[in-house]
């Protein structure tokens, strides 16, 4: 979709469209409390218990859930899908601008850990429900994943859809994630990133504020690049500057419903319109214009990329251009570095396509991490599976 023009002038904010929704989901949108004090993030307490069987498919039982788990800051939530067991753990946790920010985790129940897998998700999006596939698939093949909702997104306060500042989404990321990986557990374990579509663009930033530290980076569907003939004329791109300062939250950037586009599962696609708690309107002004700049940075440092990543990319991708992809491959230094397309295939690569395009994708995912991370010792079955919001 090419720019689109905002009160007459301004539109290069096209791009909070065109990276926009990435497989959104439903829910709801807790605060939480205070948990720590500026500056650092405070972890807070287990709330209450409740346990039972479902036997359901996933997404019909997600359908259900905000009517019967108490909206607390944090809770505890056994349940059985599938013959898998799951325990389920979230948490708030505070940052430097007084902001309780959701986070979660995935892990294997019955085998030494592999490695550290970090989530970056999508604009309008979160981690603990759209992103649940990517966490249990990459948990049941032994690697711990932690995610974090951005603010505004998903169930961390905020806004909804409202970015300030790209750079403090990055901050805060890198923060959660410190957090974590500083625990005595994970010490000697390796760190890699995993970003879809806009959650690319904050590994891609999150890589270059440290790039020797993380291990490795997964990228699906990144939006690194804006497409020439979506580039606005600068003097459109000043204006949009000076308008997202004085009516910042105004939702007035015009966008089209991508959710057939990005999607190709009908059934995702009805997940998507019932959600409840991920935003869907109109991008607002300083978010497009936080997004656009966000995207000419990271084209503009593509050569600076240099630890070893994958790029998984739908070759009929509508919502980021696998054009990007292809740059990104050609000028990123890393000296190991690999670009799956896959022909045929749309922007939501883990959880819009059919099963059988999904295990495609996560088999190429899992078989490069395996290859890049040292061998463990089964301590017993591998389809034991902990999941922890926290």
């Amino acid at each position: 979709m090419g720019a689109a023009l905002v009160g007459g002038a301004a539109a290069a904010a096209a791009a909070a469209a065109a990276y926009g929704v990435h497989h959104l989901t439903h829910g709801h949108h807790p605060h939480g409390h205070h948990l720590g004090h500026s500056g650092k993030f405070k972890h807070g307490k287990f709330g209450k218990v409740q346990a039972w069987k479902i036997w359901e498919a996933y997404w019909v039982w997600m359908k259900t859930w905000p009517s019967t788990v108490e909206a607390s800051p944090s809770w505890v939530l056994w349940r059985k899908i599938q013959e898998v067991e799951v325990v389920k753990l979230q948490e708030y946790v505070l940052n430097a601008r007084g902001i309780n920010l959701f986070t979660c985790q995935w892990r294997p129940l019955n085998s030494e850990p592999k490695a550290l897998i970090f989530l970056c998700h999508g604009y309008a999006m979160e981690c603990s429900i759209s992103m649940r596939g990517t966490g249990t698939r990459l948990a049941q093949a032994g690697f711990v994943v932690h995610g974090m909702d951005y603010e505004g997104h998903g169930k961390s306060s905020g806004l909804q859809g409202y970015i300030s500042s790209f750079d403090d989404i990055v901050v805060d990321c890198s923060k959660y994630f410190a957090s974590v990986y500083e625990k005595e557990e994970y010490k000697k374990q390796k760190r890699f990133l995993l970003g879809e579509s806009m959650g690319g663009a904050i590994v891609l930033m999150l890589h270059r504020k440290e790039p020797t530290f993380w291990d490795g980076a997964i990228l699906v569907a990144p939006m690194c690049k804006i497409v020439e003939d979506m580039k606005p004329h600068p003097i459109v791109i000043s204006v949009l500057s000076k308008l997202s300062n004085v009516i910042p939250t105004w939702r007035i950037i015009p966008n089209e419903d991508i959710i057939d586009r990005a999607i190709k599962s009908e059934e995702w696609r009805e997940e998507v319109r019932n959600n409840h708690y991920c935003y869907k309107g109109k991008p607002r002004l300083k978010t497009g214009y936080e997004i656009f700049m966000a995207s000419l940075d990271i084209e503009s440092n593509l050569d600076k990329v240099t630890l070893p990543f994958i790029i998984v990319h739908g070759g009929d991708d509508a919502v980021t251009d696998p054009t990007v992809s292809e740059a990104l491959y050609t000028l990123a230094e890393s000296k190991d570095k690999t670009l799956k397309l896959y022909p045929g295939m749309c922007h939501a690569l883990t959880s819009g396509e059919p099963k059988e395009n999904i295990d495609i994708v996560f088999a190429d995912i899992i078989k490069w991490l395996n290859e890049r991370v040292p061998s463990v010792s089964q301590l017993g079955s591998n389809s034991g599976l902990q999941e922890q919001c926290c």
